[in-house]
């Protein structure tokens, strides 16, 4: 119990900067950007994390559980791969006619590996390291939003992707062994696939 306590501490003291810096970022996007362009970026991304639920399916929740008791992990990241690359496509295609959404279309496979990122630490009980990379996410939104300011639409858009770039690549570095061990085992199985998707589908529409 004991080793648990520091990890508690710093996931809950994390979690309050990361409040205070989305504080933050609203502050610089109020200040920088018109409401027209501020509206139009912030749509997207809702949008964009609409997408997310998804193809990252039952992530963190039900892939955690699967994870911590060695379920059949790899089908289910074989599968959510596949669908990845299909919305990816999509997006890409959407972005012809929107060049400027194009940094998030981009970032769609990088996000699904982050939520897996994330899935591995937490499966592992690192709470406060995923808590400390998704502030860090935010943090590097607020640098970006701030240097990228005179883009407009593209700046708001441009510093969410190039934080998740970042923090992705850092949490790949951090789990790259569970990540090899799971793209050296890709298979698909229906019938933990389908286990799978009754669990995550409920949770998701909860």
């Amino acid at each position: 119990m004991r080793k648990g306590k520091p990890q508690i501490i710093f996931s809950l003291i994390f979690g309050t900067f990361s409040k205070l810096f989305a504080y933050l970022l609203l502050l610089i996007f109020a200040n920088f950007y018109s409401k027209e362009e501020l509206g139009a970026a912030l749509f997207i991304i809702s949008i964009f994390h609409l997408t997310l639920n998804i193809s990252s399916l039952g992530m963190p929740f039900i892939y955690v559980s699967w994870l911590i008791r060695k379920k059949d992990i790899y089908s289910i990241f074989s599968f959510l791969l596949i669908l990845n690359i299909i919305i990816f496509l999509a997006a890409l295609a959407f972005s012809a006619s929107h060049p400027w959404i194009f940094p998030l279309a981009l970032i769609l496979p990088l996000v699904y590996l982050f939520n897996i990122g994330i899935s591995i630490l937490n499966s592992k009980y690192q709470y406060h390291i995923s808590k400390f990379l998704s502030s860090l996410i935010v943090l590097f939104c607020i640098l970006f939003a701030f240097l990228l300011r005179n883009l407009e639409r593209l700046g708001i858009i441009a510093s969410y992707a190039l934080s998740y770039i970042i923090v992705t690549s850092i949490i790949l570095y951090i789990t790259r062994k569970k990540l090899f061990n799971i793209l050296s085992n890709l298979t698909l199985n229906l019938t933990s696939l389908t286990e799978y998707l009754k669990k995550s589908i409920f949770v998701s529409l909860l």
